[in-house]
């Protein structure tokens, strides 16, 4: 349909104009022009690319020597310039660069589609996934969905087993970016020198040993402290902002000025930087900032099973425990743990028994345990004999109050590319597979303890108070003794136990707390126990 112009030109009926210039043609190609959609940002689709590549080449080894299928991502964003089949000629071009995996060409793949009478949308269906894999020799398939907008773009991407619909391995765009150092009081690096705003940061490679960090900082200076910042912070201690908050300006004097002292390594490569940090060092010195010198004790123990093969040694358990000693935690000795789990009151504090409460004191009082770890692990054969899959679960609860601090589960599926024993009998690979998900699993398990213990909140049980005065007497002279300190008396039983429960707030240590204690006049107070956030005690 023919547009109306946007206004009406009258001729003049006095006199007939001689015509200099035709300016007719002009206007039609201005309003033309007006009518043309414009769009000031682009998107970067090779730095997505380049990005998303270098993610999953770096943390799938299953993925090396294999063949896969790039699709054209899901395009979820209203932003009409985005084109995914552009994005999806960039993941190609990216991955035959990186000489990983060998990628299936766009035209074979469209040629595939064709046959099927599907498109790229329809691939969710694991029966279209395997017919497609079938048809092009490919054994992955990498697919994902673009939201937000060109200026403001974020990519997810999966690469999915075709014959499991196992996913292998996960990738996004941006992936841990982060602004340091010039918001007023938020992140203190060292005396006067700051990072640059928007240092983009990304995990290249983990073990519970060392991280690979890539990092677009300019110097190698400023590469060591965005590499040990991200750590700590979209890492270690990431959704616990109140955690961070209490404890970053200890956090910035001790470990972001000195960052050199967490650093195994710094490569340079092309507009990057490679830098290889020493994870339980960072994790030690973050555990004795949080809690000084008296560190968590924790009592891990998991029941281990090899579905239809005999048990091997306690791999998870074992792997569990030597992480958390190198992370600078205490740990019990195993066998008391068992024999502490043995008892029913761990397993009532475990279901939200009414008793769970004293129970699991009572149990901590033996093993003189702050957190107890407990588990279920098991690994199965594949049905392809190919190799096992383990899983892993574990829920984190704190002695004293039997709160459920954290539930973890983790998965574990050993490769052809893994470092595989030399000795490829069931029991020993079953065994591999355990250790490699329990690896996993004490990262996520310490993180989730400094997040769950690490405001400095201790908490004072008062035994034989038989008054109110006696509990305002307590109160007030905590509150003499620790200057600065917050002090609050949450509960009080007067008819059964006579015992007073009060939360003290401050970074000082428990022995300080003990100190004050020991200098109330009236009432006089005996401690029995001073536990890693816990302290108990007798009125005289």
């Amino acid at each position: 349909m023919k547009q109306s112009p946007p206004f009406t030109v009258r001729p003049h009926t006095r006199r007939r104009a001689r015509p200099l210039l035709d300016l007719r043609p002009f206007l039609v190609a201005l309003l033309c022009i007006g009518w043309i959609p414009c769009s000031s940002a682009t998107l970067n689709v090779r730095d997505v690319a380049t990005t998303l590549v270098a993610q999953m080449t770096a943390n799938a080894g299953a993925l090396k020597g294999n063949t896969m299928v790039i699709t054209a991502f899901k395009n979820a964003s209203d932003d009409e310039t985005i084109d995914p089949s552009v994005l999806q000629e960039k993941l190609i071009t990216a991955a035959v660069k990186a000489h990983y995996f060998t990628v299936v060409e766009r035209d074979r793949l469209n040629q595939a589609l064709a046959e099927m009478k599907i498109d790229q949308t329809g691939l969710i269906d694991p029966k279209d996934r395997k017919q497609l894999g079938h048809l092009l020799g490919a054994n992955y398939m990498l697919i994902g969905t673009i939201s937000g907008t060109a200026d403001d773009v974020s990519v997810d991407a999966r690469v999915v087993a075709i014959e499991t619909g196992q996913v292998i391995t996960a990738a996004d765009y941006p992936e841990g970016k982060i602004l340091v150092g010039r918001t007023p009081g938020k992140l203190p690096i060292a005396d006067d020198e700051l990072l640059d705003d928007g240092i983009t940061v990304t995990l290249a490679q983990w073990s519970p040993k060392e991280f690979t960090i890539v990092t677009d900082a300019t110097t190698p200076n400023a590469a060591k402290k965005s590499a040990v910042i991200w750590l700590v912070e979209k890492n270690i201690l990431c959704d616990a902002q109140d955690v961070l908050d209490s404890w970053r300006p200890e956090i910035a004097a001790k470990i972001y000025r000195q960052p050199e002292r967490y650093i195994l390594g710094v490569t340079p490569r092309e507009e990057a930087y490679y830098v290889r940090v020493n994870f339980p060092q960072i994790m030690r010195d973050l555990v004795f900032i949080i809690f000084g010198k008296t560190t968590p004790r924790v009592a891990i123990n998991t029941t281990e099973q090899v579905l239809r093969r005999p048990v091997p040694d306690p791999a998870v358990q074992t792997t569990l425990a030597k992480a958390m000693l190198s992370y600078g935690f205490q740990v019990l000795d195993a066998e008391q743990a068992k024999k502490a789990l043995s008892r029913e009151s761990i397993l009532q504090a475990l279901t939200g028994d009414a008793n769970a409460s004293r129970l699991v004191e009572d149990a901590a009082g033996e093993l003189h345990a702050d957190i107890f770890a407990l588990g279920e692990s098991f690994a199965e054969e594949r049905s392809t004999r190919d190799g096992f899959d383990a899983r892993i679960e574990f829920r984190v609860v704190a002695a004293a109050t039997a709160q459920l601090l954290a539930s973890i589960q983790k998965s574990y599926c050993t490769t052809p590319d893994d470092l595989i024993p030399a000795d490829r009998t069931s029991a020993v690979l079953a065994k591999y597979a355990l250790q490699k998900g329990a690896e996993a699993t004490a990262i996520q398990m310490c993180s989730e303890m400094l997040k769950a213990f690490g405001q400095p909140v201790y908490r004072l049980r008062v035994w034989k108070v038989n008054s109110y005065d006696q509990r305002a007497q307590i109160l007030d002279g905590l509150k003499r003794a620790l200057p600065g300190a917050t002090v609050d008396a949450t509960t009080f039983d007067v008819r059964s136990t006579h015992s007073a429960v009060f939360t003290i707030r401050t970074k000082k240590s428990a022995d300080v707390i003990a100190q004050a204690l020991a200098a109330l006049v009236q009432p006089k107070i005996a401690l029995s126990s001073i536990e890693c956030r816990s302290l108990v005690g007798e009125s005289k």
